[in-house]
């Protein structure tokens, strides 16, 4: 929903995991967000994600609480930074720095690490229409070079 410069939102998700022979589990989980268009270029946002589970008890298995708070700058109209900080209950803080450049319409590149897991990773895509198509590869300590594929569709809504 936006409210002038500000937009808002909320979700619940059911989460469930189901293992053969070890049982399954189902967990609901709320989320809540901003962002703020602080000017037409600098955006600030926060993100709570399971908030009801501060409230557990610690014996209880689950989805932990997190807190996510971001930053974008549109350096022109090709080029996006980021800086993402976010706190998961009973981890270390980590930030998530991010940069976008699209050099063609239709192509861009990114790249971004995260502090966290000192995971570095790659990007390259394509644009057709309101279809996307994007490569990335990351470097995970433990997992290694781990290539992924994103399909993306835009929904325009309202002429935007």
């Amino acid at each position: 929903k936006r409210l002038g410069r500000v937009d808002i939102g909320a979700g619940v998700h059911n989460k469930m995991m189901r293992i053969p022979g070890y049982g399954s589990n189902a967990e609901m989980m709320m989320e809540a967000g901003a962002i703020m268009h602080v000017t037409d270029k600098f955006h600030a946002g926060i993100n709570l994600i399971n908030p009801s589970s501060i409230v557990k008890n610690n014996n209880q298995e689950g989805s932990p609480f997190v807190l996510r708070t971001g930053f974008g700058y549109e350096v022109s109209p090709n080029a996006l930074l980021t800086l993402e900080i976010v706190k998961e209950q009973e981890n270390a803080i980590s930030i998530i720095g991010f940069m976008q450049y699209r050099f063609a319409e239709k192509f861009m590149v990114k790249t971004g690490i995260d502090t966290q897991t000192s995971t570095i990773y790659f990007g390259a895509g394509w644009k057709l229409k309101n279809y996307q198509v994007q490569v990335v590869v990351n470097r995970h300590p433990y997992l290694g070079v781990t290539p992924g594929v994103l399909l993306l569709y835009h929904v325009e809504k309202n002429g935007q």
